[in-house]
């Protein structure tokens, strides 16, 4: 990632920064997680419907959670849930987020 992503530690900005040229990454994040990484506790944000998604971009642990290890993003960091969301971007497209899709695709 750009070295001002790396610097920076509101998970709203890296996204920002990080997806500038992909924003339709941005809106999905902010269907997603409302550009939130943890809830009010400061914990990682789980999702509503499926308490498996994670993070930023509710990265669904059953699915996901063994090809990020193996490419070496924790997703349970803001950038690891950041850098994964690209990898399934780039490899899947917007599919992985097709249930949100009303809300980003608007």
């Amino acid at each position: 990632p750009p070295l001002e992503v790396v610097e920076l530690t509101d998970p709203k900005e890296m996204v920002e920064v990080y997806f500038k040229n992909a924003p339709i990454m941005i809106l999905v994040d902010e269907c997603e997680s409302g550009m939130r990484h943890y809830d009010s506790n400061g914990k990682v944000l789980v999702g509503y419907v499926d308490r498996a998604d994670k993070g930023l971009f509710q990265i669904n642990t059953r699915y996901h959670l063994k090809k990020s290890k193996e490419l070496g993003y924790d997703i349970f960091t803001p950038m690891g849930n950041i850098k994964y969301a690209d990898y399934l971007f780039r490899t899947q497209g917007l599919k992985p987020w097709d249930a949100s899709k009303p809300c980003w695709s608007g």
